[in-house]
């Protein structure tokens, strides 16, 4: 019998880490992640302590105040980056958030039962693969887990490896800026334990050994070059945050821009941990602590959708404890259980595989990816460049000190009011700002990243692929490169135009990736060859059905038409679209624009009421709506005037 456990309880993990390694090895594109920033931190630090204090990489703000919190995990990238590249990086990353999510699930299988453990498992891996990337964040996971780990042995077994606590935080706090959940795990058992057992806990010798460990672990905290500010970071952060970033937002908003398997599993285990309340509240003394962590992860998770891996971690022992309590009654214990995993099929049969799985399958970085700097060396490209926030840290690593970047991925690094709204924003908002930048910065050349969510870089990019002062003279599936004519005449004249453009972006119109092959058909449409970027577009639409950007393109591109016909088209892409999950202001607004010129007024004014819901502070939403009123008016009068006259005598 121990022999069948053991083989079942075998085959049970070999399942769980094969399912979860298919979303942790995927490679790693440097054009968007920030680990080319850390590892150029862990190359300098010891040479310049400035790393440590200031933003010290960027030439617009480079003496600007910063706390790196993050600075140890850049040293451990950088020696790890030496010995065998982005694939030991790949890998080390991938081997620390399994040991984090199996030693979660060791915890949930002794609080429950192994099939619980291995049914609840399955959802959570969905949530977990929310943050698979190579980032500080997965030793939060691993030490959060391990401070969890020994902890509750420590309840069971008084085990003197308690001690390994304050070891383990004077780490985390120099790897990443969840640090704080360190004392916060300590703090949580002990107050579970001062519940559970009442005032005579006070007496009990590890009780009072847990409580001095938790208050090791708070001095730990201080254990940073930055010492108390440090510590007191997590709260300050937020301070000066100037630039919305995409993790920071909430699961909510980040539902409506793609179909998110990790997003609908978070939404499941949201309810699966509302039952498992109601299942342990009678019991709450004795869960106290699972309780106060399950809390806290729930709120962390719903500000931020970078916190789901946490709450994936915690949630998986806290619903198995529920579970628990259903055993007797097997029919509805085996229901529950096999409701996770029928709920995790679902989910992945319902999404588009290419949402589903890794972009970019394997180990290493992305082929190909050094490219854009190895053009940008090999031409000798200096001087100010300007590059948007996603792209800093690929400028970083490939490129200071030589050349700094204009901004990188820490908005935390610059001033909230001086930088980002004042400057950043405007000059790609408002070609007069842009002017005045021009003269402050004297920029001579444009490092763009494509992959932009804002409302201000894709018109940003447009104006400057038309605007004669400036050439695109090398793209690839992650960025552009434009330089400016008097700065580099000779590179000028080798730019991309309307006429080579077929042939120089030919690799990327070829692509088997459909966003590679998208990029190249946008930038096709922008240098005005819409016919060709036409077919492009319909060709992956017809390829990868529900494939968002093909559809917004599409629409986009139809809707600037006044043939009834064209105009049709746009309406049936942009409802595909909309279908396909891409609950955006910017769909249904480009919806309600096409139906306005075709006349229909009453879905215009539907789809742009539903624009204002999704964003209500949209000037340009109301002003439709306003137009809108005045074409209703209008028409009202004119029926009412050909009414009046077919009256008439």
């Amino acid at each position: 019998m121990k022999t069948y456990a053991r083989l079942l309880m075998a085959c049970m993990l070999i399942i769980l880490i094969v399912f979860y390694s298919a979303f942790l090895t995927r490679k790693t594109d440097l054009a968007n992640d920030d680990i080319g920033r850390h590892l150029t931190n862990g190359r300098l630090v010891f040479q310049d302590p400035k790393v440590l204090y200031t933003n010290y990489y960027s030439y617009t703000y480079p003496d600007f105040g910063f706390v790196n919190h993050h600075w140890l995990y850049g040293v451990l990238s950088y020696w790890l980056y030496l010995a065998g590249g982005f694939g030991i990086l790949t890998a080390a990353n991938a081997i620390v958030l399994l040991a984090a999510f199996l030693i979660m699930f060791r915890l949930a299988a002794k609080g429950s039962s192994l099939l619980a453990a291995f049914a609840v498992s399955l959802p959570v891996i969905l949530v977990l693969t929310e943050r698979c990337g190579i980032r500080p964040e997965a030793f939060s996971c691993l030490f959060m887990a391990a401070f969890i780990f020994i902890t509750c042995g420590f309840l069971r077994k008084r085990t003197g490896m308690i001690w390994l606590l304050p070891l383990l935080e004077v780490a985390w706090v120099n790897m990443h800026i969840y640090f704080f959940l360190g004392p916060a795990v300590v703090i949580a058992f002990l107050l579970q334990e001062l519940a559970e057992k009442g005032r005579p806990v006070f007496r009990d010798r590890s009780f009072r050994t847990l409580a001095k460990v938790a208050v090791a672990v708070l001095a730990a905290t201080l254990a940073n070059p930055n010492g108390l500010t440090g510590a007191l970071y997590p709260l300050l952060m937020q301070g000066n945050y100037g630039f919305s970033v995409l993790e920071n937002q909430t699961p909510f908003m980040m539902l409506g821009i793609v179909p998110n398997t990790h997003i609908t599993a978070y939404l499941f285990m949201l309810a699966a941990f509302a039952v498992a309340a109601i299942c342990t509240i009678r019991q709450w003394r004795r869960h106290l602590g699972w309780m106060l962590l399950a809390a806290l992860s729930i709120a962390m998770s719903l500000l931020m959708v970078r916190n789901l891996p946490l709450f994936g971690l915690i949630s998986l022992p806290v619903i198995c404890l529920a579970a628990e309590r259903l055993k007797r009654r097997r029919r509805l214990y085996h229901s529950a259980l096999a409701a996770f995993g029928l709920a995790t099929a679902m989910i992945l049969l319902t999404t588009p595989a290419y949402y589903v799985l890794p972009r970019y399958p394997g180990i290493g970085a992305v082929d190909g990816s050094e490219k854009a700097a190895e053009f940008f060396n090999s031409n000798n490209i200096s001087g100010n460049i300007f590059n948007n926030y996603d792209i800093g840290g690929y400028v970083i690593f490939y490129h200071f000190p030589r050349v700094r970047p204009f901004v990188d991925n820490r908005p935390e690094a610059y001033p909230a009011g001086g930088f980002f709204s004042e400057l950043y924003i405007p000059m790609q908002s408002d070609e007069g700002k842009w002017q005045d930048a021009m003269r402050r910065f004297n920029f001579s050349a444009i490092y763009f990243r494509y992959q932009e969510l804002t409302t201000w870089g894709p018109p940003f990019l447009a104006r400057r692929m038309n605007d004669s002062e400036w050439g695109a003279v090398y793209a690839d599936g992650s960025c552009i490169i434009l330089v400016r004519r008097d700065s580099y005449p000779g590179l000028y004249m080798n730019r991309i135009t309307k006429e080579n453009a077929p042939e120089r972006l030919a690799p990327m119109l070829g692509s088997d990736d459909p966003d590679v092959a998208t990029y190249g058909a946008y930038l096709l449409s922008l240098l005005g060859r819409s016919d060709l970027a036409l077919q492009v577009f319909e060709k992956s639409a017809e390829r990868y059905p529900g494939y968002i950007p093909s559809l917004m393109s599409l629409a986009d591109i139809y809707g600037k038409s006044g043939d009834p016909a064209v105009l049709a088209k746009s309406v049936r892409y942009y409802e595909k679209a909309i279908a396909a999950g891409y609950i955006r202001p910017v769909a249904f607004s480009g919806l309600g624009m096409s139906c306005m010129k075709l006349g229909d007024y009453a879905r215009a004014r539907s789809a742009w009421n539903t624009a204002l819901l999704l964003d209500p502070f949209n000037e340009g939403i109301v002003s439709y709506l306003k137009s809108l009123d005045i074409a209703e008016a209008a028409q009202a009068a004119q029926a009412a005037g050909m009414a009046a006259a077919s009256q008439m005598p």
